[in-house]
């Protein structure tokens, strides 16, 4: 299993990669039936997620990366409260996300191969000893101090009906600057799928996604930026490069410049 992205506060929130062909085919058939066990379309599953259609479709794809273990986490703190049957901790373990300390869960993937018979071998304890797996769908954020978590979505216009991975994504110390050489912070790099934390919000030059003239769906223009702590940093990323589903400001407060 390999990982590849950023990391917050040493919690992993990049997307799974299966490196084993078996593994990766039962894992993506566990995340197949969600929608089932769930009795939701797979757009009602991506509005859960906050993430698009189109990037849940990828997670089940074999062949693709799967989502980042915060997802994986929300996706069976869902599974926990529905009635369906569900071996609680199954996904989890397809993906080889396990959860550190019951009383203040967070995920911690381990670089381990997950075959049917150890999902069937920790299907096994979790039932036989009645272990309680504390599950959620990601960091209790329920104030402006503690921010929101944002999704990178780092794509520019290709041509009219497709978007490609730009270079990556970074932090700047000011909004009204976006030259890597001029105002980029060291090591703040981000590519799509990264999941970072957004605290406040401001308004500086804007940015676009465009490419000349040409016209996509997704073109899209904004003068916006978030500020984000990261890594012992603070600094700031325009909205442009972040998942539609987290555009707006999501009702943070307005950064406040220092001195």
């Amino acid at each position: 299993m390999s990982q590849e992205g950023s990391k917050r506060g040493g919690r992993p929130r990049e997307r799974i990669y299966l490196d084993d062909d078996q593994e990766a085919v039962i894992a993506k058939d566990i995340l197949k039936r969600v929608e089932e066990v769930l009795s939701m379309s797979a757009n009602e599953v991506a509005k859960q997620l906050h993430v698009s259609p189109k990037t849940w479709r990828s997670y089940k794809a074999v062949g693709e990366p799967g989502p980042p273990p915060h997802a994986i986490i929300q996706l069976e703190a869902l599974l926990s409260e529905s009635e369906a049957a569900w071996v609680p901790g199954e996904l989890a373990a397809a993906w080889g996300v396990e959860f550190s300390d019951p009383s203040n869960p967070q995920p911690v993937v381990r670089s381990l191969k997950v075959g049917r018979a150890v999902i069937g071998l920790v299907a096994i304890l979790l039932i036989g000893t009645g272990i309680r797996i504390w599950l959620q769908a990601r960091p209790s954020i329920s104030d402006e101090e503690a921010g929101q978590l944002i999704e990178i979505y780092n794509k520019v216009v290709y041509d009219e009906s497709r978007m490609r991975e730009d270079v990556p994504a970074y932090l700047t110390t000011s909004p009204d600057c976006a030259a890597l050489s001029t105002c980029g912070i060291d090591g703040a790099l981000f590519v799509s799928g990264d999941v970072i934390q957004a605290v406040c919000y401001a308004t500086g030059i804007e940015i676009t996604n465009r490419f000349g003239e040409v016209e996509n769906p997704e073109n899209y223009s904004s003068d916006l930026w978030y500020g984000v702590e990261y890594k012992g940093t603070f600094g700031y990323i325009s909205e442009v490069w972040i998942q539609d589903a987290h555009r707006g400001g999501l009702g943070l407060r307005e950064c406040i410049p220092s001195g």
